[in-house]
């Protein structure tokens, strides 16, 4: 989550958040959903893996790209 610089929640869920953020490289705006996983049931956690993997497989002019996803550990 270093790389980026969050701008400002742009949305929120039953699972988490929607926020506009800066690639401080590149200078480019990117949408990361950030979603706190220890609140959720097992089942909830291999539903999030699984959208995870959905998304990163699918390319299409109407569907957001996927670019990354990571865990932060410590939070």
């Amino acid at each position: 989550m270093d790389r980026y610089e969050v701008q400002r929640k742009i949305g929120q869920g039953s699972f988490g958040s929607v926020h506009l953020a800066v690639h401080r490289k590149s200078r480019k705006n990117f949408v990361i959903k950030e979603i706190r996983t220890s609140r959720l049931t097992e089942k909830e956690k291999d539903d999030v893996g699984r959208e995870i993997e959905l998304l990163s497989k699918l390319s299409h002019p109407n569907i957001v790209e996927y670019v990354e996803s990571f865990q932060d550990l410590n939070g």
